[in-house]
């Protein structure tokens, strides 16, 4: 206690410790003299110094240590203030510094910075990126970020999994700036620019449609000054201003001050936090060397250092304490070492600056509110929604157990996260005329559009496709799923001409040829054994060989057993027949491996018969009518077309019988009389359902979004847009599709074959009649014969007997003559 009291008596007793507070031009041109203090043997006195005047500013600060000041406080630019730590690094003269910008002067220990490192700005940065979910970040400076600083940025944000790109305006003008950052398309756009930049910048990215909720912009002033006036007018901006906190200069009612005090109120408040630093490291002294004075130095005629400014740097370093610049405390490069950031952020379209929260090196980030914006929706606060909906299965499962209905699907697990982010819980309605929602002739809507119009829903959550004539009374999510309009048919496994399935490995004009080819060949195996003289000769042939060889109808019927792989004699004796007939067994038995590898998938495997395989397709027939439910986009589709195929289609949907119900539509569809049609994902979850029974088309038209509806210009809008591309981000839909959508495609959307079934009678009953009928050929030409034989040869006996006779003696006696040879050969 008693030190305590000698060091207040010898302060306020001896002569004042002198501390000079140098201020250039830039700063401030009024008089200096309110700047002045003397008290508690404390006295600071202000000098005006030339600006940017590096042997003015050196001959001032010699002229003020010859006078006996021991230390200084400034406020000038970088390149003044660099004069001045030349001469404090060389004469250890301590210096306490404030610049507009920041001025990298490197590991100067004499040197005392009262604004944070860069780092702990760039701390700050990365955990707003990360809070607000972007992958994306675009990095815009100007000359005045040191390299250091930005290459720690990217560092940073690297080691989130954040992709930066980088854009120096130096030589940019604003337009140019805004333009770029268009092109790249970023998400989050950082600025490290001057204040007078940062008013005209906002009103270019607003011209050019950036100034959305899409769009988040976050200011670094280069110091505690905000820009004084910001004329924007987007109500849904996203702009933030990050800046070092001074609690007196920053704060008003609880706002960021937009227009702030003249450059004296600053000087004054920052002057504060040094003076403080002073007296407390002097106060720290004196407690140990009561005797500690300043004393006149001339920094010309001494190479020597100035030993009251260097205990003096000693015990600055040892500072720590809480000011109103935050906590004054520094590191190895004399910057504040912990940071205390404020968020200023827009509420509403005006220039009014809201104060969102701080960061701060030791707690964080720290929101009131929970968001970083001022236009950002927060929350419901607990709030019960109204929400409709429809069974539409895999999107809404509709379950009632015991007088309580449940409400499943991947709408609805979409919906449930919505709530949990948003604090709100809802209760579900079902539209009364079951439909989504179309116009009326009076103008009105119907369905759940129109509830959303009338108020009487806060949001319908189904899979709404997104159209711009629904656009124009409500407004929609961005997409919950990407989906196209297909179209379903029933299949048709029965095949035409089935009866006769055995033959249809071939095809007709193929079975023409091959009976063709047999005849051909058969004539001309008869021609060259019936002209060849060597089909007599062989001393091993058979009676009656050679001369049946040249009967045409033995080599027809040699021809024709041949191709059925049957033994058929007599075998031409001549080499010119024998290699006919080699390549004719060559010929058929490529043509039956053919056959039989084609009968044995037509027997085995059923074809699907795919009736209507795109929308052309539907309307040049009449069998099939278009179906689609009333009330659904589609229809408004179909109805409104003025001209083309949808102008077609809506003729034929003239008879369509009213349908609500997608149950309705499915059973209408598998009666084979319509081809329902509506959103793929619907179609393709029914058809795995019961892939024998259904067949969807090639061709998916109609491409478009699927999302919730809510009433137009909705404050939660965007928050429920951002949120939802957060969830696809994230991989959140796509898990939930997985969940709801069958795991496991059990047939194929346009397959055209079935599994392999056991063969009924009806597709081999084509063989027994085909061979009844060949039968029956044989039964009537036996009967021909017998006709023949009975009737008229016996008639007319006596004029056709002589013929035969005639025919049979030669036959008899080319028989015998043959049986002479053959004994005599044996003999």
């Amino acid at each position: 206690m008693w030190r305590l009291l000698i060091v207040s008596v010898v302060i306020t007793s001896c002569t004042p410790f002198k501390i000079g507070v140098l201020v250039d031009t830039d700063w401030i041109d009024d008089d200096l003299s309110a700047f002045d203090d003397v008290s508690s043997g404390m006295e600071y006195v202000t000098h005006r110094v030339p600006e940017n005047n590096s042997m003015k500013m050196t001959n001032k600060v010699c002229e003020l240590l010859n006078q006996g000041y021991g230390g200084f406080i400034s406020f000038l630019g970088c390149f003044s203030a660099l004069s001045v730590e030349l001469q404090a690094k060389s004469r250890k003269i301590p210096h306490i510094m404030y610049t507009r910008k920041p001025c990298f002067l490197g590991a100067q220990p004499e040197t005392f910075q009262i604004i944070p490192n860069c780092k702990e700005v760039n701390k700050a940065l990365t955990t707003i990126i990360s809070k607000l979910s972007w992958l994306d970040v675009f990095i815009i400076h100007d000359k005045t970020l040191e390299s250091r600083c930005l290459q720690d940025l990217v560092a940073r944000f690297s080691s989130i999994a954040v992709r930066s790109r980088m854009l120096s305006t130096s030589t940019l003008s604003n337009k140019q700036t805004v333009t770029t950052t268009k092109t790249h398309n970023p998400g989050i756009i950082v600025l490290f620019v001057d204040e007078e930049r940062v008013e005209d910048i906002l009103i270019e990215a607003e011209e050019q449609g950036l100034l959305t909720a899409k769009k988040s912009w976050i200011f670094i002033p280069p110091d505690i000054s905000l820009p004084k006036t910001i004329n924007i007018t987007s109500q849904d901006s996203r702009v933030l201003f990050l800046r070092q906190y001074n609690k007196k200069l920053n704060m008003e009612n609880d706002k960021c001050l937009s227009v702030l005090q003249d450059n004296s109120t600053m000087i004054t408040e920052i002057l504060k936090d040094a003076k403080t630093i002073y007296k407390k490291a002097i106060h720290n002294i004196l407690a140990v060397s009561p005797s500690f004075t300043f004393k006149p130095f001339d920094c010309r005629n001494h190479t020597r250092i100035m030993s009251a400014g260097d205990k003096l740097i000693t015990e600055i370093k040892k500072i720590n304490l809480k000011g109103l610049s935050g906590y004054l405390k520094w590191d190895q490069n004399k910057y504040l070492s912990e940071a205390e950031l404020e968020l200023c952020s827009f509420k509403g379209g005006t220039d009014s600056l809201h104060h969102m929260g701080k960061w701060t090196t030791g707690n964080g980030l720290q929101l009131n509110d929970g968001v970083l914006f001022g236009n950002e929706f927060t929350n419901f606060g607990g709030k019960v929604l109204t929400v409709a909906t429809l069974q539409v299965e895999p999107f809404i499962y509709i379950e009632n157990n015991n007088n309580v209905t449940t409400y499943t699907g991947f709408c609805f697990d979409i919906l449930n996260e919505m709530a949990k982010r948003f604090n709100f819980s809802y209760k579900v309605v079902q539209p009364p005329d079951g439909q989504y929602g179309g116009p009326k002739e009076d103008g009105t809507w119907t369905g759940m559009v129109g509830m959303i119009m009338r108020g009487e829903i806060d949001i319908a959550a189904a899979p709404f496709t997104i159209t711009c004539i629904r656009e124009s009374v409500i407004d929609f999510t961005v997409p919950i799923m990407e989906d196209g309009v297909g179209i379903l048919t029933k299949k048709i496994t029965e095949e035409p001409y089935k009866l006769f399935k055995t033959l249809k490995p071939f095809t007709l004009k193929v079975w023409g040829a091959i009976g063709m080819v047999i005849i051909v060949v058969g004539i001309f195996l008869y021609i060259v054994n019936r002209l060849s003289p060597y089909t007599v000769d062989g001393q091993d042939l058979m009676v009656d060989t050679a001369h049946e060889q040249k009967k045409l109808k033995e080599n027809m019927w040699l021809i024709y057993g041949s191709f059925l792989e049957q033994a058929v004699d007599p075998r031409p004796s001549a080499t010119s027949g024998r290699v006919m007939l080699g390549f004719w067994w060559v010929f058929t038995i490529l043509m039956l491996a053919s056959y039989t590898a084609n009968l044995a998938a037509y027997l085995t495997v059923s074809i699907t018969v795919q009736p209507i395989n795109s929308l052309s397709e539907l309307i040049t027939q009449d069998k099939i009518k278009p179906l689609v439910k009333t009330g659904t986009s589609l229809h408004t589709l179909f109805q409104t077309a003025s001209s083309g195929v949808y102008t077609q289609v809506w003729e034929k949907m003239s008879t369509m019988p009213y349908v609500t119900s997608r149950a309705t539509a499915v059973e209408l569809a598998r009666t084979g009389e319509y081809a329902f049609m509506t959103d793929i994902s619907q179609l393709e979850f029914i058809q795995l359902q019961d892939c024998e029974a259904f067949a969807l088309a090639a061709e998916v038209f109609n491409q478009a979004g699927l999302g919730f509806v809510m009433p137009e210009n909705a404050p939660y809008k965007e928050a429920f847009n951002l949120n939802i591309m957060k969830m696809h981000e994230a991989g959140m839909t796509e898990r939930w599709k997985d969940k709801w959508w069958p795991k496991i495609n059990t047939c194929s959307t346009v397959s055209r074959t079935g599994g392999a079934n056991s063969l009924g009678m009806d597709s081999i009953a084509g063989v027994f009649l085909v061979y009844v009928s060949v039968v029956g050929v044989a039964i009537i030409t036996f009967l021909l014969n017998l006709f023949w034989q009975k009737c008229i040869f016996k008639r007319y006996k006596i004029y056709l007997a002589p013929i035969k006779n005639q025919m049979w003696g030669r036959s008899m006696k080319y028989r015998e003559t043959t049986d002479i040879k053959n004994k005599c050969h044996k003999q």
